[in-house]
């Protein structure tokens, strides 16, 4: 069995990778922005604007709960994920390894696009600011660290290898 969650900042490469390390090894890829996305019928940015930070936190806890069930997976998380304990105890009690893919702010600032995240849409240097208030329960709450501010072929290196020392 293996379940693997993803967790870190917006643009550190989450669901990319996610994609990418399922190709490479059979397990489903489910991301909990798309499937709430899919659910609601409308985007996260909608979500937002319509309804508020707390209710979009709220689906997304229902929908760690949702996909959680569906067996070994690698699961692409928001990036909020962490800010609600009950995110984390589900994924660690239903086995979940919870890898935070790190990477730089500058790194972050040249991968992301302000209009399409909706806690960035005023001001996109308020990236600092939700790395500053994150990056701990990050890693408080991960299994394994990995950066990803290099090639992303030398990440996807990095994950296969961790992966395997998981087991197979």
């Amino acid at each position: 069995m293996k379940k693997i969650a993803f967790i870190g900042m917006m643009g550190s490469g989450k669901t990319t990778l996610a994609r990418i390390i399922s190709e490479k090894t059979g397990l489903r890829c489910y991301c909990t922005d798309e499937y709430i996305e899919n659910k609601q019928g409308r985007s996260i940015s909608q979500i937002f604007e319509a309804e508020g930070e707390n209710y979009f936190r709220n689906l997304e806890t229902e929908a760690i709960k949702e996909l959680m069930s569906l067996g070994d997976m690698i699961l692409s998380t928001g990036g909020g994920i962490v800010l609600n304990r009950e995110n984390i105890d589900n994924l660690k009690k239903n086995g979940f390894t919870i890898i935070l893919l790190n990477r730089s702010v500058d790194k972050i600032l040249k991968s992301i696009d302000g209009n399409d995240r909706p806690l960035l849409k005023d001001d996109i240097t308020k990236i600092e600011e939700i790395y500053r208030t994150r990056e701990f329960l990050y890693k408080q709450n991960c299994d394994i660290i990995i950066n990803n501010n290099d090639d992303i072929n030398e990440t996807v290196d990095r994950l296969m290898n961790v992966l395997m020392d998981i087991g197979e």
